[in-house]
């Protein structure tokens, strides 16, 4: 079974609510990147730290109801 990452971990608790609507990029609990566009932003991320599999989410713009 995969556990998951430090990274994830981190995700799922941290507020990013300062880049609501965008595309942020994750890497060593730190957003490393941003942007409107998910490839743009992405490609910014591996720019800096080329050889990493950094996380992409996109955060949305309202507030998010999940059940």
């Amino acid at each position: 079974m995969l556990m998951p990452s430090k990274d994830f971990k981190w995700f799922t608790t941290a507020d990013f609510s300062k880049y609501k609507g965008e595309y942020i990029v994750i890497l060593n609990k730190k957003v490393i990147a941003h942007g409107p566009n998910a490839k743009i932003a992405y490609k910014k991320a591996l720019q800096k730290y080329p050889k990493t599999k950094p996380i992409l989410a996109k955060i949305p713009s309202e507030d998010v109801l999940i059940l």
